[in-house]
């Protein structure tokens, strides 16, 4: 079994549509479905049903405070106190010359040029 819906769409879209759907429904009913409505059709063993009107499931849950929540996970994850990040940076890059232009010991990276 397979099938085809569509959600709401423009006027272009609807002409379309309202062709693949079988001129069943008029253009308004492509262009004025409601939130969470469709214009379905099944086809099953290789023959198409008539289309029919359906009305979707909303989202299961809002998404109203989920940012927050997703930052305050991820922080409780991935994150690490800053003195502690760049204590390891410093290990990692071992001592420093005290010139900044340097990159390692007896190396100096490409300097721009001032014009």
């Amino acid at each position: 079994m397979s099938a085809r819906s569509c959600p709401s769409g423009s006027d272009a879209d609807a002409e379309v549509l309202r062709r693949e759907f079988g001129d069943i429904y008029p253009l308004e009913t492509f262009v004025g479905l409601d939130r969470f409505h469709i214009v379905a059709r099944l086809a099953e063993e290789g023959r198409t049903r008539e289309p029919f009107l359906a009305r979707t499931l909303p989202p299961i849950d809002l998404r109203v405070g989920r940012r927050e929540k997703l930052i305050a996970r991820s922080r409780e994850k991935y994150a690490a106190p800053r003195v502690e990040v760049e204590a390891k940076i410093e290990r990692w890059l071992g001592k420093r010359d005290s010139d900044p232009r340097r990159i390692r010991k007896g190396r100096i990276p490409f300097l721009p040029v001032r014009i």
